[in-house]
Formats: C-alpha cells, sequence, structure tokens
C-alpha cells in the first residue's frame, strides 16, 4: 500500500529528466500519473508506459501549457481519464531556459512566466 493510493497527478514537462523522475516517484506510491509535454514522440509514450508498468493509470497528455489554450486542453484531456487533480506538478520549461540573466531580454523573461506560472 503506497501513500498516494487512488490519487490523481499530473505533472507537465514529465516526458524525460525530473519530471519523468516525480512521475514514476508517484507511481511507486501508489498514484495514478497523467504526464504533460509539448513533445509528442515515443520517449513521450514511454513514460507513460513506465508508470503504468508500476500498476497504477498512467497517461500521455500533449501540449503547449504556455497558453491558455494549450492549458486547458491539457486539463480537460487529464480530467476525462482521471475524473480528478488531486496533485499537479508544473515541471515544464523551455529548452533554452537556462541562459544567463544577463542575455535575457523581456520577451523571453514573458515567455518564461508564461509558462511557469
Amino acid at each position: 500500500m503506497g501513500l498516494l493510493d487512488g490519487k490523481k497527478a499530473l505533472i507537465t514537462g514529465a516526458r524525460k529528466g525530473i519530471g519523468r523522475g516525480i512521475a514514476l516517484t508517484l507511481a511507486n506510491e501508489g498514484a495514478d500519473v497523467g504526464v504533460n509535454d509539448i513533445v509528442d514522440d515515443e520517449v513521450s509514450q514511454r513514460a507513460a508506459e513506465l508508470i503504468a508498468k508500476r500498476g497504477v493509470k498512467g497517461t500521455f497528455h500533449p501540449g503547449d501549457v504556455s497558453t491558455v489554450a494549450g492549458i486547458n486542453a491539457v486539463i480537460d484531456s487529464f480530467l476525462e481519464e482521471h475524473g480528478q487533480i488531486d496533485i499537479l506538478v508544473n515541471n515544464a520549461i523551455f529548452p533554452d531556459q537556462s541562459r544567463s540573466l544577463f542575455d535575457t531580454d523581456e520577451a523571453f523573461w514573458d515567455r518564461m512566466m508564461d509558462l511557469s506560472l
């Protein structure tokens, strides 16, 4: 019996890396997990498969969570599959988000805030 049995978790930016690690950890504790990423490929599908191999429901919900329409589409897709959201982890980033503060212009800053908040 896991700490999160029956909970429903949605993880953004969970195609690989830290997001996938978080998703698998929650699945190991019994949560049904939906993973999101803007990239819809075999790697993204594999994340959902790895979750399901842990005996819980694993689903993939592609979409751009830096836009209101994208957020709504991902949430609607998740709710259709899982019914509710108990845990939300906002982990999505832009690939070039690690640039120096001195190399960050206002447009890039706004783009990061749209995604991160």
